[in-house]
């Protein structure tokens, strides 16, 4: 029998394909980019980040998912930073 390895934290971010809207409950939640990114805390040691951000197909609903916490409600401010200029940046 073949090893299966056991889900890791992406595999948790990626998992989020498959669940519902909670805002409208009949859209699916699709993720619109990833990123992997270095940030810094407040003492300014840098630690690796990985995160991704979802919107429902149907309502619009916007979510931000971080590796190994729950996901979360995303700012105007913060989805036109990380998916908006994103998006333009990469035509």
């Amino acid at each position: 029998m073949a090893h299966v390895p056991a889900p890791g934290p992406l595999e948790a971010i990626f998992r989020v394909f498959r669940e519902r809207c909670r805002g409208c409950a009949s859209g699916r939640m699709t993720m619109q980019t990833f990123i992997r990114a270095t940030m810094a805390d407040e003492n300014g040691r840098r630690y690796p980040a990985a995160f991704a951000f979802f919107s429902c197909d149907r309502c619009g609903l916007r979510r931000k998912k971080n590796v190994g916490q729950p996901d979360e409600a995303v700012s105007d401010g913060e989805w036109a930073r990380w998916v908006e200029r994103r998006s333009i940046d990469d035509r």
